[in-house]
């Protein structure tokens, strides 16, 4: 059969066998025009919608083909100008398309376009998203030297530490564990601070009582003594206020940055930890336990969390068997993290408290063994070899003594002469 192109008029004969009794698109070889073919049995349509091309008239119109071959060879059907000879020509240049394949891969690509397409895109945001979660060498650098001080436990090893995190998440603000772990260092530094105050206020409370028992005994000289105390309590109050006030900012700042993590980012290990140490360091037993649970029951193995568990027992216990329990559970804590130097000073602290003051020069000496520089460790070991102060000794005077008389000589004994 024969068919004309509908723009370039161009006239092709065509193996009608190859079409389906509906028509199947054709593409033009020469200008590349898809059209639909109709077979010889639709009522002589050759193109869609349009009658068969007539054998005369302007230029438009192509000549009449010469008669279809009576057979062709095997293979892809080819239809050829009517205006050219008829020659073999390379298939992949000079064929129609072969109809039912075009019709394969046009279903084909219906669905597997958009397929390809979603997996184009989700290899893009995985890409992305893997690039996104990488942090910069650098900042995991300064976190870990951060941490390595963290565990030193003296003052300035916490404030140093506690920069070096703030660094570390200047450097990548992606690194959340670092802004969590200079929270904790301040929670550190802020309980140091108040175990030094503490200490100031016995030592003030002692002074003070003092200075009453002097008012009410009122020995001699006792005026110029009240005085003398009163000007040892003035220092001792100046240092106690500025600490009171520093540990109370650090611990604010320090609730306030875990506050804010927790809310933005949900339950992360590291927030966990911190507001575990925050809770147990400042006495609330039920919300420390809460998190250390939270913290066991996701098989979290970090020694912050068990440091959180001890200094709960610790802290709150007001009973000496609660502090023989507090005991029992800070020793196998300092054996299992020796370097957790803050393990010890709690365990030097329940020590004291059941008065088992050699003991406790012990596990100091062990804290400045491993830090030489803890200073807290130093002044807790000074205080603790530091003899009772001296009281001044009054003797008693019976309440109906004579007044005492003047001073006078005693008379001389006789000596009898031989």
């Amino acid at each position: 059969m024969h068919i004309r192109c509908e723009r370039c008029a161009t006239v092709y004969e065509l193996d009608e066998r190859i079409l389906p009794p509906t028509g199947a698109p054709v593409q033009c070889t020469r200008c590349q025009l898809v059209f639909h073919a109709f077979p010889p049995q639709a009522a002589g349509r050759t193109l869609a919608g349009q009658p068969a091309p007539a054998a005369s008239g302007a230029g438009a119109a192509a000549r009449p083909a010469p008669p279809q071959p009576a057979a062709r060879p095997a293979g892809p059907a080819k239809a050829t100008p009517q205006s050219a000879p008829v020659t073999r020509r390379d298939p992949r240049n000079d064929t129609l398309v072969n109809f039912a394949a075009q019709v394969r891969r046009q279903s084909l690509w219906k669905w597997l376009g958009p397929v390809l397409l979603l997996a184009a895109g989700g290899a893009g945001y995985g890409a992305w998203a893997w690039r996104a979660r990488q942090v910069d060498p650098a900042a995991v650098a300064k976190r870990d030297e951060g941490l390595a001080l963290l565990v030193r436990d003296d003052s300035a090893s916490l404030e140093n530490a506690a920069a070096l995190f703030a660094e570390a998440s200047r450097i990548d603000p992606k690194l959340l564990d670092a802004r969590a772990d200079r929270a904790l260092a301040r929670i550190l530094l802020a309980a140091g601070l108040r175990d030094d105050a503490a200490a100031l206020e016995a030592r003030f409370q002692s002074l003070e009582a003092e200075r009453l028992r002097l008012e009410a005994e009122r020995p001699a000289a006792w005026e110029q003594r009240a005085a003398e105390v009163v000007e040892r309590m003035k220092p001792v109050k100046a240092e106690l206020l500025p600490m009171h006030e520093k540990a109370r900012a650090l611990q604010e700042e320090a609730y306030a940055e875990l506050r804010g993590l927790a809310r933005e980012h949900g339950a992360d290990a590291a927030v966990e930890r911190a507001l575990a140490v925050y809770y147990a360091l400042d006495g609330n037993a039920e919300q420390s336990g809460k998190l250390v649970r939270n913290a066991r029951a996701a098989r979290q193995a970090d020694a912050w969390i068990d440091l959180a568990e001890g200094a709960v027992d610790t802290l709150g216990a007001n009973s000496r068997n609660r502090r023989e329990q507090a005991l029992a559970r800070l020793g196998p804590l300092c054996a299992a993290h020796p370097e957790l130097l803050r393990a010890r000073m709690l365990l030097a602290a329940a020590e004291v408290d059941l008065g088992r003051r050699e003991a406790a020069v012990t596990t100091l000496d062990s804290v400045l063994a491993a830090n030489p520089g803890h200073d807290r460790a130093q002044r807790r070991k000074a205080e603790l070899l530091a003899p009772p102060p001296s009281l001044p000794v009054v003797a008693a005077v019976p309440e109906r003594a004579p007044p005492p008389g003047r001073p006078g000589t005693l008379p001389r004994k006789a000596v009898q002469a031989r």
